[in-house]
């Protein structure tokens, strides 16, 4: 690795694994994944709050150490992953007098603090702001306002808001094994950055990251983010409902998943079987696909059921044109496209990472929807960053301040 490129490392601490990934940027913004580590976590989280606090230190250890091996980088700060369904999010508008006679930066910045000027309860903090658009002078759409005249300066943004107290136990289990942490990444926007294309946010599309304990939602409208949800189901609750339904430890319903799991009954052959171990003494027996998959099917058409409720009940959904993209780990479940598409009644696709090079020989293994959110957490980081960079006292700077108040 060059001295001259930086190291980011994602945290993805996630309801059944913990996910870290490792990126080296080269000075002209080249992005490669260097290092990764998965940790099993299967008792530290539920629906993606903290529940056992040295579990999740002791997952969270595990991967940053393998991923620590692979690359020969000593891990001090990570970039961490937010999801639960404590995540809020509301849209929100600032204006602002120009000061001079063109926008300058003082006045972007000004006008992004009046939108974050949102009523919030007191255990609750803001996590994430993403500027929609300018409006000059009523002139709107605009990306860039930075140079141009006008008097009068308004912006559009989707402020996401979290528990303090989710925040702060995420953040323990973190630096209790230590780590300090650089920034907070909602899941959902982390995601949406590593599998959507401009053209589908300019039509209206939404993105439902389908992780073990949640499933977390995005919305684009006219290329701005309109909407953030989280629905607190996911994948373990199917590897749950196989363990109980064939009698087995929740290990081995979780393999039966993934080797024979799938979401249409009518899809699986009647000759497709598999040797199981039983819970308690461990005996083996067959288990046949299609019966699997009379287990798995009513979760999976569940789970769309409430992505598809939120997204009624909360925002009218006739603006995804695009239709819907499916990530996550569960996205790799057979023929859940097209049940998915039965259900929400819009057309989906599977998300997968865009890679573009072999990345020392993660490429393959990084386009799989469950490293989504671990990849999109440095796109979107260092998306951001740019923009920061050139705002001085951003938003990731005083969350670094508001991080050290509350959790040092």
């Amino acid at each position: 690795m060059s001295k001259n490129e930086n190291v980011i490392t994602a945290l993805d601490v996630g309801t059944g694994k913990v996910t870290t990934l490792v990126a080296t940027v080269s000075p002209d913004g080249r992005v490669q994944f260097v290092g990764k580590g998965v940790a099993k976590n299967p008792d530290g989280l539920i629906n993606g709050n903290v529940v056992n606090m040295e579990a999740t230190t002791r997952a969270i250890n595990e991967s940053v150490t393998e991923a620590d091996k692979i690359c020969d980088v000593h891990i001090k700060s990570v970039l961490l992953g937010l999801s639960g369904e404590h995540i809020n999010s509301i849209n929100s508008h600032g204006v602002v007098t120009v000061r001079g006679r063109e926008v300058a930066q003082t006045d972007m910045d000004r006008v992004v603090e009046q939108a974050k000027n949102v009523s919030l309860p007191a255990d609750r903090r803001i996590v994430g702001v993403e500027v929609g658009e300018y409006i000059v002078d009523d002139q709107a759409g605009i990306k860039n306002p930075r140079g141009m005249a006008g008097k009068r300066l308004e912006v559009k943004t989707h402020v996401v808001t979290a528990s303090i107290a989710m925040i702060q136990n995420l953040v323990k289990s973190v630096t209790d094994a230590g780590l300090q942490v650089e920034d907070l990444v909602v899941n959902a926007l982390a995601s949406s950055e590593a599998v959507l294309g401009e053209d589908e946010k300019q039509l209206g599309v939404a993105v439902v990251d389908i992780g073990d304990g949640t499933s977390d939602i995005v919305i684009y409208k006219q290329g701005r983010l309109a909407y953030t949800a989280v629905v607190p189901m996911g994948g373990r609750y199917i590897t749950r409902d196989i363990s109980i339904a064939l009698r087995m430890p929740p290990a081995e319903a979780e393999r039966v998943k993934c080797r024979l799991g799938s979401a249409v009954v009518n899809s699986v052959g009647p000759e497709e079987e598999i040797e199981v171990a039983c819970i308690g003494d461990g005996e083996k027996k067959i288990v046949k696909a299609q019966f699997v998959a009379q287990v798995i099917s009513p979760r999976v058409e569940e789970i769309m059921a409430n992505v598809r409720k939120k997204i009624n009940e909360d925002i009218k959904g006739s603006f995804i044109s695009s239709g819907i993209v499916l990530t996550g780990g569960t996205a790799n479940l057979r023929y859940i496209k097209g049940l998915a598409e039965e259900v929400v009644g819009l057309p989906v696709r599977i998300g997968r990472p865009v890679i573009t090079d072999d990345n020392m020989g993660f490429a393959e293994l990084l386009r799989d929807p469950a490293f989504a959110t671990a990849v999109g957490m440095v796109r979107y980081h260092l998306r951001a960053g740019r923009t920061l960079k050139e705002t001085g006292d951003g938003l990731f700077s005083r969350l670094g301040k508001w991080i050290e108040k509350f959790f040092q």
